[in-house]
């Protein structure tokens, strides 16, 4: 968040010309920023390289071979469409960590959604390796991370920097 108050045009034109006495001006600047930022950034980054690995690797696909090829990255394997839901990932998380005013509660929910997905998976892995190429060893990857949103969720503290210019006189 930030907030400046400085004078407006009309309090200036208010001042007569000629006048001795400065018009003055204050600038403060708060900023609201989380150490968390960083664990979301190396986060994003992460899903961000692995999916865009595992689409260069699948090559262009049409509309009708979004669930095939079946290609592996690190220890995980992926199609392009889960592959594509992770570049997505990734990119929401690069922006959520740039952003000084995004709520705690998104990196809840995002945590909720892929811990969730992740217990699916564990679950029914035979299911999912079919259509997505997601199977036992991918839910444990997306409980993992959504355990640390959740973490992150929940732990972050807020830090506020404030500052303030005085103009010289």
């Amino acid at each position: 968040m930030t907030t400046e108050s400085i004078p407006t045009q009309e309090h200036q034109s208010a001042v007569p010309s000629g006048s001795p006495l400065p018009i003055a001006t204050e600038l403060v600047r708060t900023y609201r920023w989380s150490p968390t930022q960083l664990v979301v950034l190396a986060l994003g980054v992460i899903w961000t390289a692995l999916a865009g690995i595992a689409l260069a690797r699948a090559g262009a696909v049409g509309i009708t071979g979004v669930l095939s090829p079946e290609v592996a990255v690190a220890l995980w394997t992926r199609t392009p469409i889960l592959a594509a839901i992770e570049l997505v990932l990734g990119l929401v998380l690069l922006v959520a960590a740039a952003q000084r005013l995004v709520p705690k509660t998104a990196y809840r929910i995002i945590g909720g959604v892929a811990t969730a997905f992740g217990i699916v998976l564990i679950g029914a892995p035979e299911f999912f390796q079919t259509t997505i190429g997601a199977g036992r060893s991918s839910g444990w990857l997306y409980a993992a991370f959504g355990v640390v949103m959740l973490i992150v969720g929940f732990t972050s503290p807020i830090i506020f920097e404030r500052e303030q210019v005085s103009p010289s006189v």
